[in-house]
């Protein structure tokens, strides 16, 4: 029982630590923290990069429509952030893009 709590206390110390450093130093935070990396741009798919965080369509579909977004065309970029979560900057409407 003590050596599984010495291991989690372990644990938590070290996330701290490494949470406390990212925060202080933007060098460590590019070393500690993954880059966000794009999964649509101007509507469309970037099927790579999915493939990359082994995400599928679907999955990709059903984190659109918990932002409230119905169709791909209304985005304009969405980004998997450094935490796994799916950030998404929906078009403007009336805008369109240039190609």
């Amino acid at each position: 029982m003590s050596d599984g709590i010495i291991l989690i206390s372990t644990i938590i110390g070290w996330n701290l630590l490494f949470d406390f450093l990212a925060y202080r130093s933007p060098r460590l935070r590019r070393l500690l923290q993954p880059p966000e990396i794009c999964l649509v741009r101007d509507g469309r798919i970037i099927h790579r990069n999915l493939r990359r965080e082994y995400l599928s369509e679907d999955d990709l579909y059903a984190q659109l429509r918990e932002h409230g977004i119905a169709d791909l065309s209304e985005v304009r970029t969405a980004y998997m952030e450094s935490d796994g979560k799916i950030s998404v900057i929906p078009r403007q409407p009336g805008k369109t893009s240039a190609k």
